[in-house]
């Protein structure tokens, strides 16, 4: 009957660190796209009152934080997916 025991305890110890895992990783991306929010609020409003920046240049504020994305992210997409050729 121990060894049932020892058993039990050890599959719910393995289920509650995924569990932990998960809570931790919830977490830090919540964290991480709130603040990636409040920097797309805040960055543009900073510009306007702090540096007086006019509407193009809190535009071009705006889409530089896209130009990543492009840049970056479709090259990467197309080296991840090698195979795949459109057509």
């Amino acid at each position: 009957m121990s060894t049932r025991t020892a058993e039990a305890a050890e599959a719910g110890a393995v289920r509650c660190s995924r569990a932990g895992v998960f809570w931790r990783y919830w977490t830090a991306s919540t964290v991480s796209r709130l603040g990636d929010q409040v920097t797309a609020v805040a960055l543009p409003l900073v510009a306007m009152v702090t540096l007086h920046a006019s509407a193009i240049q809190v535009g071009l504020i705006t889409a530089a934080t896209y130009v990543a994305w492009l840049l970056l992210g479709l090259p990467a997409g197309v080296l991840v997916v090698p195979g795949h050729r459109p057509g």
